[in-house]
């Protein structure tokens, strides 16, 4: 969360995909680009530029793109979030390789 709440500030994002659509009704398209602008372009920004500060991004791959479960610190421990992915009820096959230490948790 800290890399996308910098970036987010940082390079203005929410101001400049509203400001694209000022005027207009906020739609499902206009939170999606809002969403992918924040998490995934404000992401690879920050890889391509080294700038990440260790953050877990966890998603599963659907037919219609990513959903994105949840963000977690490196220094939260595989079990911490492990529990939380149950909490959400979404630890199934579409996620894909989870850490060992987390695979068996019930």
């Amino acid at each position: 969360m800290i890399n996308i709440k910098n970036e987010m500030r940082r390079d203005k994002t929410i101001e400049k995909v509203l400001k694209k659509h000022r005027g207009e009704v906020f739609t499902e398209e206009i939170a999606k680009e809002l969403s992918y602008e924040l998490v995934q372009q404000n992401y690879l920004r920050k890889q391509r530029d080294s700038r990440l500060t260790g953050e877990w991004i966890i998603f599963s791959k659907t037919d219609i793109g990513n959903h994105y479960i949840t963000l977690a610190d490196h220094l939260e421990g595989d079990e911490v979030i492990a529990e939380r992915l149950h909490r959400y009820e979404v630890i199934d096959e579409r996620i894909g390789k989870l850490p060992p230490s987390t695979r068996n948790i019930k």
